[in-house]
């Protein structure tokens, strides 16, 4: 009998879930291929997603049904889970015997957003930037609205807030600008708002909180209005009060059936619905996923309807 000289190490659990959980999206290729876009073909899809896994190998933990479906969101959204154009988060979630189970989600990022609706044919132009402070900024809001931004390259210093702009086929603009503190307030409400992005990419995380504001007032179709929708996943937007901004104090999110915020600025509100009324839910207490050292926070995961 010959004795093994180079014996391979054998795969940890661990390993054997990431390997698994690669098969099982590639065994539902078929059925993304039904939901994906023709220009995006169904096997760059899934290598995506494979990678992702690969990358991230606590997506394997994740409850099987939970990512399954995230694709197949991503999929309908015509989105790449490559962490540009969108990305799998992981939370966790309490279940009803006390302990707590990894669930996934599927988010679109800032190059995800803009790809959609600049594709909506009604917008030449949509892109959002972190303003520091040692930038020339000035903005002015009432009947003549203005922006006027010149970035500092060489010493920025720290940011001070974020804005999106866009501008429109027949040459009209729109813009959304948030402080830090806004933008700070938006990230309290995330469920994953100390790791993933929000740790290591703010201001991505900034601009793409922007472009959701902004994106309520746009002219786009249902299809673009879901995947703007999709960000409000990642959110506990229950009524907090009174948010100060600086064009006045708004109600950031109304309590369910309360009265629409009129719309602030001349192209009025999307063409579409963003959040039709659902039926409400029991909600789900989820866990933030924390460093080692870090305790775990909670919070609610409710049905969310956001003002347009």
């Amino acid at each position: 009998m010959t004795e093994d000289l180079n014996p391979q190490p054998k795969p940890t659990s661990r390993q054997q879930l990431v390997v698994q959980r690669k098969t099982d999206i590639q065994l539902i290729e078929s059925d993304l291929k039904k939901m994906l876009p023709p220009s995006l073909p169904s096997d760059k899809f899934v290598r995506t997603v494979q990678t992702a896994i690969t990358l991230n190998p606590d997506l394997a933990e994740v409850d099987k049904n939970r990512v399954l479906n995230a694709c197949m969101k991503a999929a309908a959204d015509g989105l790449v889970l490559d962490g540009r154009e969108a990305a799998l988060t992981i939370y966790n979630v309490k279940q009803k015997d006390g302990s707590w189970k990894k669930a996934a989600q599927y988010i679109p990022m800032v190059a995800g957003v803009i790809k959609r609706v600049r594709n909506s044919g009604e917008i030449s132009r949509l892109n959002a930037f972190v303003v520091y402070e040692n930038d020339v900024f000035h903005v002015t809001y009432g009947l003549e609205m203005s922006l006027k931004h010149e970035p500092n390259f060489t010493d920025p210093g720290e940011p001070i807030g974020a804005y999106a702009v866009c501008l429109f086929k027949d040459g009209q603009t729109d813009f959304e600008f948030m402080s830090v503190k806004q933008i700070e307030a938006i990230r309290e409400r995330s469920k994953s708002k100390d790791s993933g992005p929000w740790k290591t990419d703010w201001s991505e995380m900034a601009r793409k909180t922007v472009i959701r504001r902004l994106s309520k007032r746009l002219p786009v179709d249902s299809d673009i209005a879901r995947v703007v929708q999709r960000i409000d996943g990642d959110y506990d937007l229950k009524p907090t009060g009174q948010v100060d901004t600086p064009d006045g104090v708004v109600l950031d999110n109304e309590p369910t059936g309360g009265p629409e915020k009129p719309p602030a600025k001349t192209r009025g509100a999307a063409a579409a619905k963003l959040n039709p009324k659902q039926p409400k839910q029991q909600p789900e207490e989820v866990e933030e996923l924390t460093l080692a050292g870090d305790e775990p926070s909670t919070q609610t995961d409710d049905s969310m309807e956001d003002v347009i």
